[in-house]
């Protein structure tokens, strides 16, 4: 949900202003370019709308939701990395099934065209891998 609000704040606009000032970076002006393009080919569609949980042992409660593996942390060189990390490993090694995007084809159904070929979520988990290489060199002690 805080990637669609945040995209809603990229305009072209921002990206021109970004342009024009003493910190542009090429990588990072392609990005945003990358997040704003992704933004107007898919206006609506967010993550976890092809993520069904229902679907596979809807009955389990213990599982690793999209929201818990999809976040941001500032800093990686501290204690609180640490203590994060560790956590995070203990609780989601005691759960059974994490909930991902897949594509849902129902065989008794036909179908005109592929509707699911995840190519919105594809792209936007590499724009938030780019997106952490570039935030990493920023990372203080």
């Amino acid at each position: 949900m805080i990637i669609n609000k945040l995209l809603q704040l990229l305009t072209d606009t921002n990206i021109k202003a970004y342009k024009e000032t003493e910190t542009w970076d090429l990588e990072t002006e392609c990005m945003a370019t990358d997040f704003l393009a992704l933004f107007k080919e898919y206006p609506t569609q967010t993550l976890f709308d092809n993520i069904h949980d229902d679907l596979i042992e809807p009955e389990e409660t213990e599982r690793v939701r999209a929201e818990q593996y999809i976040s941001f942390y500032w800093s990686g060189n501290d204690c609180f990395y640490d203590m994060l990390f560790e956590m995070v490993n203990n609780e989601f090694q005691e759960c059974g099934i994490t909930d991902e995007p897949m594509s849902v084809q129902y065989f008794d159904t036909p179908q005109t065209q592929i509707t699911n070929e995840l190519n919105f979520e594809r792209r936007l988990f590499d724009l938030i891998d780019k997106l952490c290489a570039i935030l990493n060199p920023y990372d203080n002690d």
